[in-house]
């Protein structure tokens, strides 16, 4: 049936990590407020990739790293919400 691959940097972020990473690339003032209650005990703080796997069998390797990954996020954002706003008018 195929084969399964993890995907990744093979290294971890915390989600502060990456809002720290999105508040340097919006560039903008960014007010984070966090609900505790909505805090399971067993969410996990950080995941971590193993793409051993995908570059022994393929050569799989990333070329992109998380702060590149965040600014073509905004940017496809950004241009999705122009698009849109131009033809809402």
């Amino acid at each position: 049936p195929g084969e399964i691959y993890n995907i990744g940097r093979n290294s971890s972020y915390s989600i502060q990590d990456i809002i720290d990473i999105f508040k340097k690339k919006v560039k903008k003032k960014i007010e984070i407020e966090v609900d505790e209650s909505l805090i399971r005990k067993l969410d996990i703080e950080e995941q971590y990739s193993d793409t051993s796997k995908i570059y022994h069998e393929l050569g799989w390797k990333p070329r992109i790293d998380i702060e590149q990954s965040i600014e073509d996020i905004l940017r496809f954002q950004r241009n999705h919400m122009n698009k849109a706003a131009g033809k809402s008018r």
